[in-house]
């Protein structure tokens, strides 16, 4: 595929082009194709779009064309990338391009399935908007999901961010920004009940989506209108819409609906202004504070409440949203979309090459990006760290990056990786860029394997007389591996285990600092976190491989066997070594890692006898912030914002 692609973008529904959003507003999914389409365009590819156009022609470098022409292009032009946003009825006809993309937006149902199904073979992926959008369509089309590829929607920060630099502040005001069907009655009732005549409510019209619903709510406003309530309707174009809502103390989404994405909850959070919903969907992702729990009306107002009344609290969590809101950008989705398509089409070419047989699987050695030998050191012995991954490429970035920074010479990084052809370029492109001889890549021979199994073929490539537990979604000081190494040979042992760490909420940024001991009351290897361990490789080193414990809790099992056979001891008061951290996709759900951590947090006092040491370790950890250390009550100890 050439570096300047012939892109072809196509969908249906609303009438829109490109500067629709400067005049009104727009459904999250137009906005994403409007911005999509610019950002392409920048990217220096010819951009061409069918859609419901109210006004062809050319528009940010993007050639906007009625789709009632899409018929002609369709039977005699081609193209390098197709991007169907939503309607995938158009791929039961034949379309040339390169590759076929499905974009998708909605929330899609079971009685959707047979029609889409006949279209799939014709679609080579598609894209699911959040982890849970991609969760929910691979249980609908369990035999594609390999297809499934997850992407996210963004916002116009530039837009924002120069808007917050005029803002004078807030506003006693709050806003509902979303379709009427989607929580506008009880956004009412809060408003109501609030009985706050002096608070502006500004609701962002969208069309009905029937005739019934405008003849119940037409009525009421006018009731709340006359009663003396400071109420309006308005439509906006995105800038208009961004000063209202910068101004604004609050966003309400009181709505029932499990939403895939929803784009209003990044464009209040990027505007520094709370957005408050409940945890339904793919909100939990896209909201950088936890959401409200459950459908309680009642628990919903006090939270609106709390919000309108504590500057304190609304502050926390608009900086909390900001920080959040900035991995969401139009920009990235287009370079996702250009590259992905680019290695796909790669891929395609080198199946087809005659020099490539499929029949012959890849030996892993065949595989390792190490072509030399990590640099030998007399004074250190090889230490082989052990890494198992699976599809979590961000995080994986992250665990490499401080493998590479760690300050003891003499190491390797084993990294056995499962995960579908795209996340096989992915990650081959960014390890062999850091042109680093200490890590090895190694693809696991089956997808179906146990991590147990995983972990033993990890164990098997390593060089090195040391082993060391790595996993790819924490995060290491760079003194870790020399720490523990020096530990274990002055205590003439075999093995060493932290005996503390640091544990990380992602979501909620909420760090402890987690005594496995418990304040004394384990003792031994129990005392000791097995996912930590350092120790001198034994031929007899096995993880499980099949039955429970071959998926979960492995490191347990394998740390039970081995300590009745070397010694290992623990590195006590290093917790700020080890960052454990919890972000959705872990083994255990977070309820365990809250259990876990609740009886071994550490109390202010220790923290404040540590503290110098935590501080420095956080200037080095690429936390999202502000960082909340909490101490064993839950009690902010100390909010670090760099």
């Amino acid at each position: 595929m050439n570096a300047k692609l012939q892109i072809v973008m196509f969908t249906y529904g609303l009438p829109f082009t490109d500067n629709t959003l400067d005049q009104q507003a727009l459904g999250g999914a137009e906005t994403a194709f409007i911005y999509i389409g610019r950002e392409l365009a920048k990217l220096g590819h010819q951009v061409t779009a069918f859609c419901v156009c109210t006004q062809p022609g050319s528009f940010n470098g993007v050639h906007y064309q009625h789709i009632d022409t899409f018929e002609s292009w369709r039977k005699s032009s081609s193209c390098d990338l197709f991007i169907c946003s939503r309607f995938y009825q158009v791929f039961a006809q034949k379309i040339n391009a390169k590759v076929k993309v499905l974009w998708l937006h909605d929330h899609l149902v079971e009685a959707n399935v047979p029609e889409l199904s006949p279209v799939l073979p014709q679609i080579d992926y598609l894209y699911c908007v959040s982890n849970y959008h991609k969760e929910y369509i691979g249980k609908l089309i369990p035999a594609h999901k390999n297809k499934i590829h997850v992407t996210h929607n963004g916002v116009d920060h530039a837009l924002i961010d120069s808007i917050r630099q005029v803002n004078k502040g807030k506003r006693h005001k709050m806003m509902y920004i979303s379709r009427p069907e989607r929580g506008i009655h009880e956004a009412l009732n809060i408003f109501q009940k609030l009985n706050d005549k002096s608070l502006e409510f500004l609701i962002c019209s969208y069309p009905y989506p029937n005739e019934q619903m405008g003849q119940q709510l037409d009525p009421v406003a006018r009731q709340f209108i006359q009663q003396g309530f400071n109420l309006q309707f308005g439509q906006f174009s995105k800038a208009d819409l961004y000063q209202h809502i910068t101004e604004s103390k609050l966003v309400i989404y009181p709505s029932n609906t499990p939403e895939v994405f929803c784009i209003a909850a990044v464009e209040a959070q990027a505007c520094g202004t709370v957005f408050l919903a409940r945890e339904l969907g793919a909100l939990a992702e896209t909201v950088g504070y936890p959401c409200q729990k459950g459908t309680d009306p009642t628990g919903f107002f006090n939270a609106t409440q709390q919000v309108l009344a504590s500057p304190d609290f609304r502050m926390v969590l608009e900086q909390m949203g900001l920080q959040h809101a900035r991995q969401f950008s139009w920009d990235r989705v287009a370079k996702q979309f250009v590259d992905e398509a680019s290695s796909f089409s790669n891929q395609l070419k080198t199946e087809k090459s005659p020099s490539h047989n499929p029949t012959i699987p890849l030996s892993p050695k065949s595989l390792h990006i190490n072509k030399t030998p990590p640099l030998a050191s007399k004074d250190y012995p090889l230490i082989s760290c052990l890494t198992v991954t699976k599809d979590r490429i961000v995080l994986l970035k992250e665990s490499i990056q401080c493998f590479l920074t760690q300050s003891y010479p003499n190491k390797e990084l084993i990294i056995v990786a499962m995960g579908d052809k795209m996340y096989h370029k992915a990650l081959e492109s960014y390890i062999e860029k850091l042109e680093a001889p200490s890590l090895k890549l190694i693809w696991a021979e089956s997808e179906d394997y146990s991590l147990g199994k995983a972990r033993n073929q990890s164990l098997q490539a390593a060089s090195g007389d040391v082993i060391c537990i790595w996993d790819d979604d924490d995060l290491y000081h760079p003194e870790r591996l020399m720490s523990q190494y020096q530990h274990m040979i002055a205590q003439g042992a075999e093995g060493c285990c932290l005996t503390d760490f640091l544990q990380f909420f992602q979501k909620d940024q909420d760090l402890f600092w987690v005594d496995w001991k418990f304040q004394g009351n384990l003792q031994g290897h129990d005392a000791m976190l097995p996912g930590s361990l350092m120790a001198i490789k034994k031929s007899y080193f096995q993880y499980p491989e099949t039955g429970d414990k071959a998926h979960i809790a492995e490191d347990n099992f394998l740390m039970d066997q081995i300590a009745k056979r070397i010694k290992i001891v623990g590195l006590d008061d290093c917790g700020y070594l080890y960052v454990y951290r919890y972000h959705s996709r872990n083994v255990h759900p977070e309820n365990h890692h809250r259990r876990v951590g609740a009886y071994g947090n550490q109390t202010a006092d220790f923290l404040k006898k540590h503290g110098s040491q935590l501080m420095e370790a956080l200037q080095i950890y690429s936390l999202p912030q502000p960082v909340k250390v909490k101490e064993r009550g839950g009690e902010i100890f100390y909010q670090y914002l760099d």
